[in-house]
């Protein structure tokens, strides 16, 4: 079935500072705050990141005036008034409150360039700034605010400024006598514990409210490229396996074989569709599309598929006799050729050796045969005892074109778990892009009938390999990639 809104959002870590670049993010945002009776925040953080953006001088002074004026100027029966702590409220009033009588003595000022020419730009203090108690956290660069316990229990302010609306002529007075070098930080503490008190309050109710629910649904098939910009995704999620899928130009790192242990055995991604006494079937409980064809219909579907086998024969001979090339052409009756074109060295303390194939397989009439290229390492996980082979699409410039062929692009691997010296269970996953359209049914069932066939071409291809003394070219194997990358705690 397909991606819900709701897991696909599951999938990111989304970020509050990149959502709110995103028009229609802020208009559902702010849709849910009016119906939590906090919509002032919003309004309040946008019009203070709108203030830093302002070049021109005057206007810059006319817009931070109508921000006091809107939201910290304490009004009878205002719906606008952010509900900050005194201490807060204090400070920013006594910044102007101490400014205005000198502003009315003044005569004559001189213009805010013609005062930042000549002075000390470096010199000059932020009060608000410089009085920060504990900072921690960021926003746009600055220091972040975090309140004290004594804060909300301050007596209320007693400068008659701080409720009087002030002028554009008191305003300039401010930067003057005080000697901000930004209008925009006389209000960086109101500005810094709304957005905290916005993140801690309502900011994650909001990701898992209906309201953001809705916006993803609308989105349809752009709601991938949106959470992309606006978060960034797990880790371990389904949708970084699609990503995994997505990113072609990276060879397989150790991180792809964290992703893949992952979802090997957690049960409650897959559905069996087949159980045999030798064998399980399993396919994945979503289906994905990826977003580079939008649009065609049923196209482009992404299918993961899991098998699970019981092998009575040591897990590193198993390896061997099975990753044989010349076992796979010989014994796999949907591959047509496998090439090995490339060898890439570890470069890095996240990678892995990686064998680099180029891979045909058969299609039925009327389907193309489809083509690819993968990055192929192998380990040891000394966690659970598992040795484990990791594939993953990979553009190289070696691959060579093969004409009448559909392009796939693949993510997965197999886990080789000894059970004794002489067993061990076999599991097997793969994602699939098959590119173009095949129906879900057709590829059921070719996954069923392709299980069936492997366990009876594995079990026979082991027997042989049993009585040929386990004589394999171990560089035709995994077994080299195993030797090199070696073991490693995942």
């Amino acid at each position: 079935m397909p991606t819900t809104s709701s897991t696909l959002v599951n999938d990111y870590i989304i970020n509050l500072d990149q959502l709110l670049n995103e028009e229609d993010c802020v208009k559902s945002f702010s849709s849910y705050l009016k119906d939590n009776y906090a919509e002032e925040s919003l309004l309040f953080l946008l019009k203070a990141k709108q203030l830093k953006t302002v070049t021109d001088l005057q206007q810059q002074i006319q817009l931070a005036l109508g921000i006091y004026n809107e939201f910290i100027a304490t009004k009878q029966e205002s719906t606008t008034e952010l509900n900050l702590p005194q201490k807060i409220k204090k400070q920013i009033a006594s910044n102007i409150g101490d400014i205005i009588p000198k502003a009315e003595e003044q005569k004559q000022h001189q213009t805010i360039q013609q005062v930042l020419q000549h002075r000390d730009i470096a010199a000059i203090a932020i009060e608000i700034d410089d009085d920060l108690e504990s900072p921690t956290g960021s926003l746009n660069g600055e220091r972040a605010y975090t309140p004290t316990e004594d804060d909300d229990c301050l007596s209320e302010c007693s400068t008659a400024s701080s409720s009087a609306n002030i002028s554009t002529q008191d305003l300039v007075s401010i930067i003057i006598d005080k000697g901000s070098n930004s209008v925009a930080n006389i209000f960086v503490k109101a500005e810094y514990y709304i957005y905290l008190s916005l993140k801690e309050g309502h900011f994650h109710r909001f990701i898992q409210s209906p309201h953001f629910t809705k916006l993803i649904e609308e989105k349809g098939d752009k709601a991938p490229a949106l959470l992309e910009r606006i978060g960034k995704v797990k880790a371990i999620s389904q949708s970084a396996f699609i990503n995994v899928i997505r990113e072609r130009k990276k060879k397989t790192t150790k991180e792809d074989f964290r992703v893949l242990k992952h979802y090997m055995f957690h049960e409650n991604y897959w559905k069996c569709v087949a159980n045999r006494r030798n064998y399980k079937t399993y396919l994945s409980i979503d289906t994905f599309k990826l977003a580079e064809e939008l649009g065609k219909k049923a196209a482009n579907e992404v299918h993961f598929f899991k098998y699970e086998m019981e092998f009575p024969f040591p897990a590193l001979r198993c390896i061997g006799a099975l990753t044989s090339i010349e076992s796979r052409l010989k014994n796999d009756n949907t591959l047509k050729s496998s090439t090995l074109i490339d060898l890439l060295d570890k470069e890095s303390p996240e990678d892995v050796f990686c064998e680099v194939f180029q891979e045909v397989y058969k299609f039925g009439f009327p389907f193309q045969d489809r083509c690819g290229v993968q990055s192929v390492g192998a380990m040891h996980d000394k966690t659970d005892d598992l040795y484990m082979i990791c594939c993953r699409s990979f553009d190289s410039p070696k691959e060579v074109e093969i004409k009448k062929t559909v392009k796939f692009f693949v993510f997965g691997g197999w886990c080789f778990k000894p059970t004794s010296e002489t067993s061990c269970k076999y599991y097997q996953i793969m994602g699939v892009d098959f590119r173009g359209y095949i129906p879900v049914s057709i590829v059921a069932a070719i996954i069923k009938k392709r299980a069936a066939g492997f366990y009876k071409a594995a079990m026979k291809l082991l027997q042989e390999s049993e009585k040929n003394g386990w004589a394999v070219n171990k560089e035709d194997t995994a077994l080299r990639s195993l030797e090199i990358t070696g073991s490693i705690e995942l």
